[in-house]
């Protein structure tokens, strides 16, 4: 394939770019162009053609999609049948329709001289002149002339127009209807408009272009698509080593891709900034995409009329959606000014309407969410500024809960596999919590030392003097880092590979690669390795477990279950297995008489096994009534350092149920000290039960006050929202009132709050 350097890739103009150069840096959204395009060469010789509009706000892909069909459309066979016609951005001048067409004519000269085509261009030129300087441009005369160029050159014109919106507010309602008649015509140019917002003149029945168009909607990329979008640039830029720093930042990834929007312009601006790896903090990556994009950031905002910029400075340093009143307030405007400075907003994309929440008409925010940051940045006190740093870690910290979920599972492995503990030592370096990360590196090295007493091959494999081993235990440990998984889950492929190679009936190699691909999101082949070690040996109960776990990852909770009991048939007194199946149906299935039955035969194995007690207390007083035996169960759990914070939830959950709420707030602020930015992902579960449980008990309210008065509404920001919404009868227009980098991340805290509340 061939290289693109990064300076052509077209973050903000992709049009100035060569063919060949917008088609390679067209890395994002390939499957709705080959859509549309599809659509509009299968468009017969004299058909009334069917005409596309396509709605997205800023930054999410309009403009470039535009330019690479123009690119598409200029190749063979295609040239022969069709001509792309290209338009600026903006087109300014346009008051009537005849400028509409007159445009037309221009970009079918510049089209033609694209091609070469020397003396068409001449003569179309010349004849566009004679029509400028005429005092009588009259619409269907110069539609007239138009069509008759397209004849002459006999091929049909696909007119690719940006910002269709602002075309038809520019004309009358008489001139929408002629150009409605013009384009419902056999042969009629096929048109390809794109808008910022919703055009009512194609939605609203009886308006020009009602039903005229087919509507295509393109909404914020998903996190996996915005990897993709990295990868494909990393590919064309050749970055061969991209995808392992991919794999290891996926949390901070996660983070960035809330906090920008899911937008694949900006997605594409941060390539350059992290192609080489992220910095140690994420405020140091946020930063730095806030540096790139201040001078472009910075000019659009300039380039707007002064009262233009008095509302959008409002609207972005409330941050959050604004409603009319709240405008009026802040700017001293009235409505009659203010609304028409709204609709201008929404109409050339700036500003996205929402239902207000527990308001009359309208709320309004940036609908480009990281110009709004950028703005707050720039312009706004230090409390916001910190506001944004801490959901910036929260997100991070939500997004890294996998990582830490299964670094606690692996520490209650006993490892006799070489395998498993370079697997376990790749698993730690991913891992932000420096108490666990320390935990895992020495369990496995003491496996490692452990295995190197009765093999001597670990010893030769890594070219350390048996003698020395003992002695020298940082070197080992230097060397692993060096030559073995470390910072790399590639590489942590590529070894499993080999081992196969050498021995491929090795059931652990097998299950080592599901557990990799497991933390890779890779669910479906995970599954399949799990089952080729299973396949081999059937009798492993750490198989079973991990792919019970799987499964109830990909939510098919009835495989999870055979997989579990198929794990406990084989290994009856292991108390993990037992743990996990608890979870399974207190959690999942809401079958809570086979859940206390599963905790207490974990406990009954394993007296010292805390997280069974602790589920258990929750099952028997917040889903089986059994407060008094909940409150016994929870007294004779001895203090775990892993599980303070959650020991904490639990004395207030009591406290609530006893209506002593004073005696509770005490409790939520001594489990507030045991967090620090962000929830620990061993407890994560307990604070989202707890927030359900404590609204249940009617003491949302207190509960969001206590988070509030300790500074947690910020520092938890999602949290204290998804809370917000668990009060709120409404929850979906509630959070039309929410920021939209806040809004998701709550929402996905919601939904599990709401499965245990249900």
């Amino acid at each position: 394939m061939k290289k693109l350097d990064l300076t052509k890739i077209g973050f903000f103009n992709p049009g100035r770019l060569t063919d060949e150069e917008i088609e390679l840096s067209f890395v994002t959204r390939i499957a709705f162009f080959q859509y549309i395009f599809k659509k509009i060469i299968a468009e017969k010789p004299n058909s009334i053609p069917q005409h596309h509009l396509v709605i997205g706000q800023r930054g999410m892909g309009k403009t470039s999609l535009l330019v690479r069909i123009a690119v598409e459309l200029r190749k063979k066979p295609y040239c022969d049948n069709f001509i792309a016609l290209t338009f600026p951005e903006e087109q300014y001048n346009i008051d009537r329709l005849s400028k509409f067409w007159l445009n037309c004519l221009d970009a079918l000269a510049d089209a033609l001289d694209r091609e070469n085509q020397t003396e068409f261009t001449k003569i179309l030129d010349a004849e566009i002149d004679g029509i400028a300087k005429s005092h009588h441009q009259e619409n269907n005369a110069i539609y007239a002339i138009f069509e008759k160029w397209t004849i002459k050159i006999d091929r049909r014109p696909v007119l690719l127009v940006d910002n269709l919106n602002l075309i038809f507010d520019k004309i009358s309602k008489e001139e929408q209807h002629q150009l409605r008649a013009i384009l419902m015509s056999n042969n009629a140019p096929i048109m390809l408009g794109a808008s910022a917002t919703t055009i009512d003149d194609t939605v609203d029945y009886g308006a020009a272009f009602y039903d005229a168009f087919q509507i295509q909607y393109l909404k914020k990329l998903t996190l996996d698509e915005s990897i993709e979008v990295l990868q494909n640039l990393a590919k064309i830029t050749g970055k061969k080593d991209f995808e392992q720093i991919i794999y290891k930042n996926k949390a901070r990834l996660g983070a960035l891709y809330e906090l920008t929007g899911g937008t694949p312009r900006t997605i594409s601006m941060l390539f350059p900034l992290i192609q080489d790896g992220f910095s140690v903090e994420i405020q140091t990556d946020l930063d730095a995409l806030l540096d790139v994009v201040t001078p472009l950031y910075k000019a659009r905002f300039e380039e707007l009329p002064a009262q233009l910029q008095v509302v959008l400075d409002a609207i972005a340093l409330h941050w959050e959606p604004m409603t009319i009143e709240q405008l009026r307030n802040v700017t001293q405007l009235e409505n009659a000014q203010l609304s028409p400075q709204l609709k201008r907003l929404v109409d050339v994309g700036w500003l996205q309407k929402l239902d207000a929440f527990e308001a009359k008409g309208s709320a309004y925010e940036l609908s480009e969410r990281f110009f709004n940051i950028w703005y707050l940045m720039r312009r706004s006190s230090r409390r916001q500024k910190r506001e944004l740093y801490c959901l910036s870690k929260f997100i991070e910290s939500l997004y890294g809960e996998e990582v830490e979920s299964m670094a606690y599972i692996r520490l209650e492995y006993s490892n006799n596999s070489k395998n498993q503990i370079f697997y376990d030592l790749a698993l730690a370096d991913t891992l932000k919590n420096k108490e666990l990360k320390e935990k895992l590196q020495k369990k496995s090295y003491d496996e490692l030392l452990e295995l190197s007493k009765t093999d001597e091959n670990i010893l030769r494999e890594f070219s350390i003097p048996y003698e020395a081993v003992f002695e020298k235990f940082t070197l080992l440990e230097e060397y692993l880092y060096q030559n073995y998984l470390i910072n790399n889950f590639d590489i942590c492929l590529n070894i499993v590979n080999q081992l196969l190679q050498l021995d491929p009936n090795n059931p652990t190699i097998f299950h080592d690669r599901g557990l990799i691909y497991m933390k890779l999101g890779r669910y479906r082949e995970s599954e399949e390795e799990y089952r080729k070690s299973l396949a081999i040996n059937g009798n492993s109960e750490h198989s079973w477990l991990d792919l019970g776990i799987l499964y109830q990852i990909m939510g098919e909770y009835e495989k999870a279950e055979l997989a579990l009991k198929n794990s406990i048939n084989i290994s009856p007194e292991w108390s993990h297995s037992w743990n996990t199946l608890g979870n399974l149906y207190h959690n999942h299935l809401r079958k809570y008489s086979e859940a206390e039955y599963a905790y207490l035969k974990a406990i009954d194995i394993d007296e010292n096994f805390a997280y069974p007690k602790y589920n258990l207390v929750f099952l028997y007083r917040d889903k089986l009534n059994k407060l008094k035996e909940a409150e016994e169960l929870f007294e004779s759990i001895p203090d775990n350092k892993e599980l303070k914070d959650s020991c904490f939830l639990n004395k207030a959950l009591f406290a609530y149920y006893e209506k002593n709420a004073g005696i509770a707030k005490g409790f939520i602020i001594e489990a507030l000290n045991e967090i620090d930015d962000s929830l620990p992902s061993n407890t994560q579960d307990d604070w989202w039960k707890s927030a359900v449980t404590i609204v249940k008990l009617g003491y949302g309210t207190h509960f969001l006050q206590t988070l509030s008065e300790n500074g947690y509404d910020v520092i938890l920001r999602p949290y204290y929202v998804a809370i917000q919404a668990l009060t709120r009868k409404n929850s979906d227009l509630f959070f039309n009132s929410i920021a939209a980098e806040v809004r998701e991340p709550a929402k996905r805290i919601l939904e599990m709050m709401k499965k245990y509340n249900q």
